[in-house]
Parts: structure tokens; C-alpha cells; sequence
């Protein structure tokens, strides 16, 4: 009946979000939720106030190199990525009982990447490049660049 409930909550709005850990406070009123169903709950209004952090770092190693007379550039690297994320429930039921149940991976989650690139010198001052990032488990991830350059 809780997880109706929370279902219910998270169709109507949601009230709170952080940017690095992600709180959601979800607000659900009588008159959002069916008589029937109101009636099974109990008291009102209901609350959920969840949190998620991501938990995740990596590192990259790379090299590079440039041919004399163009004005061109090449580099090439690779490393790894771990995420350990947790998911932590804060519902409260009409009757003030917090569910407090965490979610969370059975071990976190390693995963090697590649990456690879050119950036070429345009008239002294800007630079464009293109990039390829992968994640070959996951996702691969083309990107063009721009820049100015100072001296």
C-alpha cells in the first residue's frame, strides 16, 4: 500500500531538488489521491523526502604529439571510472512512520574507458578540436572543441 502511495506522490510534483545530492521532497494531498485510497492511508498529507548520492571518481592517464611543421596535435589515453551510488528512502506515512530503506549496488561498479583526440591550430589564435570518450560498457561520447589561444 506505501509503494501505491509513493507511486501516487510521484506523479503529482516534485517540491525540492539539489544539484549534488539530489533531495526530493514529494507532498501528496487528499485530494490528490482517489477516496479509496485515502481512506486505506490513514491520516494526510504524506511526505517523502529521499536522497541519492551518485558517490563516483576516476582518473585518466594521457599522452600526446604534435608534428613540426603542421599544426596539428594528437593524444590518446585511458583510465577508469567507479560509481557507488546510494539511494536512501525517507517516506512518512500519515501515521509519522519513516521507511528509511537504502538502496544500494552489491558492489560498486568499475568501469575502463578510452578516449582519443585531434586539435589543429587555426591562424595563430583559435584551435579546433574532436574528441571520442568511451566507456565501451556503457556509452561513447563524440565532442567537437573550440578555443582561443593566449600567449
Amino acid at each position: 500500500m506505501i509503494q501505491l502511495v509513493r507511486e501516487e506522490a510521484a506523479q503529482n510534483r516534485i517540491v525540492e531538488n539539489e544539484v549534488d545530492s539530489f533531495n526530493s521532497i514529494f507532498l501528496l494531498h487528499e485530494a490528490s489521491l482517489p477516496q479509496a485510497l485515502a481512506q486505506r492511508v490513514g491520516l494526510l498529507p504524506l511526505t517523502s523526502n529521499d536522497t541519492f548520492h551518485p558517490d563516483m571518481f576516476g582518473g585518466e592517464i594521457a599522452a600526446g604529439f604534435a608534428p613540426r611543421a603542421s599544426g596539428v596535435s594528437f593524444y590518446a589515453g585511458a583510465g577508469a571510472n567507479r560509481i557507488d551510488p546510494h539511494f536512501q528512502v525517507g517516506f512518512t506515512d500519515g501515521n509519522g512512520n519513516v521507511d528509511r530503506t537504502e538502496v544500494e549496488l552489491k558492489s560498486p561498479l568499475v568501469r575502463a574507458t578510452v578516449f582519443g583526440g585531434v586539435t589543429a591550430i587555426v591562424r595563430q589564435i583559435f584551435d579546433a578540436g574532436a574528441q571520442i570518450y568511451s566507456v565501451p560498457s556503457d556509452a561513447t561520447l563524440f565532442r567537437r572543441m573550440g578555443g582561443v589561444r593566449f600567449r
